[in-house]
């Protein structure tokens, strides 16, 4: 399996450029040892958007709209709190269900995690 390269701004402009000056596709690739499939999609970027195109563009998400809210936060560290004996992510669920908030184990012990409050 090959290994996935990173190649920063100004490498990828510098052979997009190389690539437009010269024309062979193929000469570049092995000039630069970079897949011809890559320059392909470094020269689209570049058409499109200029030097700008090619700049790398966070994948992380401006928002993220799964997230628990802070109050459904605060009432289940409190119910891990109220616990005192057998404290584990299942009664923290009973307790919680008890005021009919339903929340999943899995979400429970992220946000216990998260609040850096373990078992």
């Amino acid at each position: 399996m090959r290994k996935l390269m990173r190649y920063d701004d100004e490498f990828r402009l510098i052979v997009t450029r190389y690539f437009l000056k010269t024309g062979d596709v193929r000469y570049t690739s092995k000039k630069y040892n970079i897949p011809v499939s890559t320059i392909y999609k470094w020269y689209e970027k570049y058409r499109k958007g200029g030097e700008n195109g090619l700049r790398k563009k966070s994948t992380r998400p401006n928002t993220s709209p799964n997230k628990t809210c802070d109050e459904l936060e605060r009432l289940v560290v409190g119910a891990w709190l109220e616990i005192k004996t057998r404290r584990n992510y299942v009664n923290v669920k009973k307790k919680l269900d008890d005021r009919n908030i339903k929340l999943s184990l899995p979400t429970i012990k992220k946000i216990l995690n998260r609040k850096n409050h373990m078992s």
